[in-house]
Parts: structure tokens; C-alpha cells; sequence
């Protein structure tokens, strides 16, 4: 197994594609498989009919026309979505060696509305003392907000 290559950051609603890079040394494969947090969720067996198997886990909706035994492609992204992925990679007989590794991808859950920003009036002078509220949407992971005044990070 060379690499497995995940996009370690998404936004709910959009693509994954999951790569796993082998190079079986002249042996022949037998299986690819992918796991989600130890349950798996696509088996690739070259010798099966047909030789690409799904399975239901939560937060995993495989697209079988852009996947095969290099790539899944994950589609409909939701917060379930995030997690362990796991390729296991296996060799035919006689030896059956296996490998794996793991990598983990994390779901941003983003909405249509960011911030609401409320209390300042119009006109100021440079002497005014405001309030000034910033409120975020509910989002994942939680958001960090900052004030800055003419390119200066407010300390409060």
C-alpha cells in the first residue's frame, strides 16, 4: 500500500473522492475493501460477478459509476459523514497478504446564513463608545469570531 489519499475537509452536501494507491509487486489482487469507523462499506473482488459490492453505513452514499478498485467516490456528504476511513488492500492466493491504513476526514456542516451583526448606528465620531453584537449561525465545527478595527484584531 502506497498511500491512501482522503480530503481531510469537506462541506456537507458536496463530493469525497478516497483514493488507495497500491503497487502489488507482481502478485494479483484480490480484494479492495473500504471501511468507515471499522464497518465496511465497499468491497471490490476482482473474480466476483459483478465485482463491486456497497453496503449501508451511515453517512456513506457511494457513487458505483466513479468508483472502482482505485477510487470511491462519496457523494451527498452529511455531518455522519465524517470519520476513520480505512483501505484494506489484498493479494490473491497462495499468499493473501493485506495491507491497510487510515485516514480521517471531517464534515463542515455550512449554512446559507453566517452572521448577524447588531448595535452600531450611523454616524460615528472618532471619540463613540459602541456595542456592537456579532452573532454566528449554529455551525461544525463551532465558529471563532474576531473584531477588527482599520486591520487591527480587537482584544476584548
Amino acid at each position: 500500500l502506497l498511500q491512501v489519499s482522503i480530503p481531510p475537509l469537506k462541506l456537507t452536501g458536496q463530493t469525497a473522492r478516497l483514493a488507495c494507491l497500491y503497487d502489488l509487486e507482481g502478485d494479483a489482487l484480490y480484494s479492495i475493501k473500504w471501511y468507515k469507523g471499522g464497518r465496511e462499506f465497499f468491497r471490490y473482488v476482482q473474480r466476483d460477478q459483478p465485482p463491486m459490492q456497497v453496503f449501508p453505513v451511515e453517512g456513506v452514499t457511494v457513487d458505483k459509476s466513479q468508483s472502482d478498485e482505485f477510487q470511491v467516490t462519496l457523494i451527498q456528504l452529511t455531518v455522519a459523514s465524517a470519520g476513520r476511513y480505512k483501505c484494506e488492500v489484498s493479494v490473491d492466493a497462495p499468499s493473501f497478504q493485506t495491507s491497510f491504513s487510515t485516514v480521517e476526514m471531517n464534515i463542515i456542516k455550512n449554512k446559507q446564513k453566517g452572521l448577524t451583526i447588531s448595535g452600531a448606528e450611523m454616524p460615528l465620531h472618532d471619540d463613540d463608545e459602541i456595542q456592537i453584537n456579532c452573532t454566528s449561525n449554529r455551525s461544525k465545527p463551532a465558529a471563532e469570531l474576531h473584531w477588527y478595527v482599520n486591520g487591527f484584531k480587537v482584544n476584548y
